[in-house]
């Protein structure tokens, strides 16, 4: 039974184009990417005599792409000489197969040693024209840089894939053969996943020159598909990849691949002749094996190339087959209207058009609709002329044609995907950029400036980057609602320049509770209206207090008329307080950060003595209760003020005032005293004659003073109902002004914390001195205020960071985004899972590799500098038969430099810098040196030093440092030659 089977990652670079995003793009405007020949791609004058020949096939149009040749040649770990010897063709693949699999949600990485399949399609040979001019001057690297067996071959290898591993080369049709070969080999189980690519390149103008012999080339420099214009064939490069799936296994789905057939036109007019017979069967065949009648064929992207003769066999076989009843007409349309013959990845091209068709629900407008060839409108065809689009809830089937110039013809059908997941949830989409170092982050964080650019979607972008693209020792986040803020966050990625001063993995991390104080009308709003994770602990909360007192705490959070007045009882306000702190600490925990300490301010004790373990949100929200009842049914005069001032200023204040007691220690210069009226009133009558900053603050009570004494028994006989245990994780009391004990409380340390002093300053200084010096300390303050946080960084340790959750402001969810910003660029995990709620598709940036430019010389410079640089071939056989060890050392000769010659003949042999050649670096997976370079390596060593003074080539084998390497000829005093 076959297995159903889908596209789950696509990436291209096609004319016009440099990933995916861009070739939608291109499609949907319908923008023609046909072009003059790129500068230094070839000298006409080398190929052809004539002065016709050689102005037109100097400026010949074609669909070219830009870096033609670019590489990032150590992301793969191979040398730069033997880069540089490669096909581009290998370079391109290697590349793009690496960015399709990050579409569909592996790291390459974790398939190693899987069973894995690729299947490449390929057709142009010119690499080997260009290398093999010069027989004298070939190297190893020649042989394994060319061919089409190691375009598939190398990818196996260096990805370390052991499914099958084969090119196919039916010409134009080769790629479309490869997908129906890789389907054929995941239903057989030869492979669990499969890589198909299509590669075309074009570096020399023979095949230009073929097809305009043929009668085959444009006159008018474009391939007019299906037009009443057709004129002929305009060649173009590019490649394609995408990835073939069992549909249980992908992470991803652009469209669901049902069946693929291939046959071949038997004898025609000619080898390179169409068949319209063997297309007509090819397409009846393939609609068999899908189960399909072609009135089930919504759209055919068709072979298409532009020649008169190639559209009327195409279009009469399409007559023929779907000649009968029909809804509406077939669409059809051909990308080579736009791009140009990409020859082996031409029906790459056609696939992944298909591909992002099906995903995005669109068939775009042809650019020829208004001049469509006669033929078009006799049978029940139609070119798209509006953009159609379609529902989710509709499910389409479309079809590609490809015809080999000899005479091999595949015909595939595709349909929709699983409905893709839409996203409605209002919170922002949070995507990590990150690298192993700066330079690579800026080249992937300027990627996803243009995918956003381009309208990626970022809350696939999220889901792709979170999972795949946020390890690294630069890192940052941008985030945002919509596309606009998300590509404006971006534009900041890595201001300002950071540099941790401490491992964030060593610091320990503190919550910090917020006090009486903070609350306001709309606390925390934006928060919980935006995250329904962190909804969901306050909301628990609220179920709590509403079954305790048959009230809500949500008309303070939703800001209605009525919040105002109910902060100003403490029955409402403190335990909101300690509802947002406590939803607050559970969420940061759920996102990543188990704190190692807790500190509370005040009323946040009771949070985190419950995020310490020490009693049970139930247990604390119904002491909170009474605490605030007890409060409210306090009758007196009580006022409060701020001091900043010094302690002895204080001291000062306390001896000519009567009546202040200290009720709040922040800091060595802010406090809070408490007291009747009058006495706040003379405190700060005296503030002003001094001149020190006294400022009365708002409040119901004088909390944590005496005038409170009258609340304790309320509170103490409240508490004594909890049955308490130790605290599981370091708990700084700021009743004690010390680190709380490890085993469980009395009740009475609440009815103290309501009349004692809050002693802020001293439990800080306490959890600061628990840390080893130079460690560092990161603190979330958990609140919707920033106060503690404030304090701490102006009274903390210069390796302490301290962030905020929230600032007043009703709809602020930007502080949490930043804090969560900046705790992702110092290295901390994070748990993705907990800031998204709804399923989404992924997506990725296409990865931006660090790219060499490989740009080849000219034709006669090559060969001047190949005669110019010949050497006689020498030849390893000797070393690999000898069996004569290692002679001793030569005492009549001059030694030298094992080091230097070592360094020396590696720079030769693998194109690395000399002084990037250390005796640590490992010949293989540093330098990028195989079974072949070491061949090279022998004959370069033997020149040097002579064949007695060689150690045998099964020594070098085992060889795996430089280092190594030095040592082992070091063995023998090796002349200089």
């Amino acid at each position: 039974m076959m297995k159903s089977l889908v596209i789950s990652g696509v990436a291209c670079r096609f004319p016009g184009a440099d990933d995916k995003q861009g070739y939608w793009a291109q499609i949907c405007a319908a923008k023609n990417a046909v072009c003059p020949l790129p500068a230094g791609r070839w000298l006409a004058d080398e190929w052809f005599d004539n002065a016709q020949d050689t102005a037109y096939f100097q400026t010949v149009p074609g669909g070219y792409v830009s870096q033609l040749e670019a590489f990032d040649y150590q992301h793969f770990g191979i040398n730069r000489r033997e880069a540089s010897l490669m096909d581009p063709q290998q370079r391109w693949l290697l590349q793009i197969v690496w960015q399709a699999l990050e579409d569909a949600g592996y790291n390459p990485k974790t398939l190693r040693g899987q069973k894995v399949g690729v299947f490449v399609g390929a057709m142009a040979n010119d690499w080997t024209t260009l290398q093999f001019q010069d027989t004298n001057a070939l190297l190893p690297g020649h042989v394994t840089g060319t061919g089409h067996a190691l375009l598939s071959n190398r990818i196996s290898y260096l990805y370390d894939f052991k499914g099958p591993s084969m090119t196919i080369a039916t010409a134009c049709s080769s790629s479309a053969v490869a997908l129906v070969h890789a389907r054929n080999a995941i239903s057989s189980d030869e492979c669990d996943l499969a890589i198909v690519a299509g590669v075309n390149a074009i570096l020399t103008p023979v095949l230009q020159r073929f097809y305009q012999k043929a009668g085959l080339l444009s006159p008018s420099g474009r391939c007019n598909a299906f037009s009443d214009h057709a004129d002929g064939i305009i060649r173009a490069e590019g490649i394609g990849a995408v990835v073939l799936e069992p549909e249980h296994l992908a992470r991803n789905q652009y469209c669901h691949f049902i069946a693929g057939h291939i046959n071949h036109d038997g004898q025609s007019n000619g080898l390179t002749a169409p068949n319209g017979p063997s297309q007509e069967s090819l397409l009846r065949e393939c609609y068999s094996k899908a189960a399909l009648e072609p009135a089930d064929i919504d759209f055919i992207e068709c072979h298409g190339t532009g020649t008169s003769l190639g559209d009327r066999i195409e279009i009469n076989a399409l007559n023929r087959v779907f000649r009968g009843e029909r809804k509406v007409p077939c669409g059809i349309d051909s990308v080579k209207s736009l791009i140009g013959h990409c020859e082996a990845a031409a029906a790459m091209a056609s696939i992944i058009k298909v591909a992002l068709m099906l995903k995005h629900r669109k068939i775009p407008a042809n650019p020829f609709s208004d001049t469509a060839n006669p033929l078009v409108a006799k049978g029940n065809l139609a070119l798209s002329s509006d953009g159609e689009t379609w529902g989710a809830e509709h499910k389409k089937h479309f079809a590609i044609s490809s015809f080999g110039l000899g005479g091999t013809n595949a015909h595939l059908v595709f349909t929709s995907p699983k409905s893709a997941v839409v996203n409605t949830a209002p919170e922002p989409a949070f995507i990590p950029i990150a690298a192993k170092d700066e330079a690579g982050f800026q080249r992937q964080k300027n990627a996803a400036i243009r995918s956003l650019s381009q309208g990626a979607d970022i809350k696939q972008l999220a889901s792709g980057h979170q999972q795949l693209r946020s390890q690294g020792q630069v890192r940052d986040l941008c985030f945002g609602r919509n596309s606009k803020e998300v590509e404006e966050s971006a534009r900041l990625l890595g201001k300002p320049t950071y540099r941790a001063p401490f491992d964030a993995n060593e610091a320990p991390l503190v919550f910090m509770f917020t006090g009486q104080g903070c609350q306001y009308p709309g606390m925390m709003k934006g928060l919980y209206k935006t995250f329904p994770r962190l909804r969901r602990y306050f909301d628990q909360c609220d179920a709590v207090y509403r079954q305790l007192t048959g009230s809500s705490l949500m008309p303070i959070i939703d800001n209605d008329s009525q919040a105002s007045c109910l902060l100003t009882k403490a029955r409402f306000a403190q335990p909101v307080l300690f509802a947002v702190e406590w939803s607050l600490a559970q969420w940061w925990m759920e996102i990543g950060f188990k704190p190692d300490a807790v500190i509370g301010h005040s009323i946040g004790e009771f949070a985190a003595a419950s995020i310490a373990g020490v009693m049970t949100m139930e247990q604390a929200i119904s002491l909170v209760i009474a605490r605030g009842d007890a409060i409210d049914d306090v009758n007196g005069n009580g006022a409060m003020a701020a001091v900043l001032a010094s302690r002895e200023t204080l001291a000062e204040l306390q001896q000519d005032v009567p009546g202040l007691s200290l009720a709040v220690w922040n800091s060595d210069a802010q406090f809070v005293v408490a007291g009747d009226s009058a006495a706040i009133e003379a405190a700060r009558m005296w503030g002003v004659k001094k001149q020190v900053r006294i400022k009365p603050l708002t409040v119901t009570h004088a909390f944590h003073s005496p005038q409170m004494a009258a609340a304790k028994s309320d509170i103490e006989a409240a508490a004594s109902k909890i049955e308490y245990h130790a605290p599981q994780l370091n708990w700084y009391s700021t009743v004690t002004g010390n680190k709380q004990v490890q085993q469980a409380i009395e009740a009475n340390y609440w009815s103290r914390h309501l009349v004692n002093t809050v002693k802020f300053k001293p439990a800080f200084d306490t959890l600061l001195g628990d840390i080893p010096s130079g460690q560092g300390v990161i603190g979330i303050e958990m609140g919707s205020a920033p106060v503690l946080s404030m304090l701490a960084i102006k009274n903390g340790p210069n390796t302490g960071e301290f962030y905020s959750s929230s600032i007043e402001d009703p709809q602020d969810i930007n502080t949490f985004c930043e804090t969560l910003r900046a705790l992702f660029r110092r290295g901390m995990p994070i748990n993705w899972s907990a800031l998204n709620t709804s399923e989404s598709d992924s997506d990725l940036v296409p990865f931006a590799f660090d790219l060499t430019d490989f740009s080849r010389q000219s034709l006669a410079r090559f060969r001047k500098t190949s005669m110019s640089t010949h050497q006689p071939a020498t030849h390893s056989k000797q070393a690999i038969t000898s069996s004569k060890k290692i002679i001793e050392p030569l005492k009549e000769k001059p030694a030298i430099q094992i080091s230097g010659l070592v360094i020396d003949v590696l720079a030769s042999v693998t194109g690395h810098p000399a002084e990037l050649i250390l005796p640590d670096k490992r010949l293989s997976a540093d330098l990028g040196l195989d079974s072949v370079n070491l061949i090279e390596l022998v004959d370069k060593l033997r020149e040097r030093v002579g064949e007695d003074a060689m150690p045998e080539l099964s020594e070098l084998f085992d060889v795996q440092t430089v280092g190594d390497l030095m040592a082992i000829l070091d063995r023998t005093t090796l002349p200089l030659k």
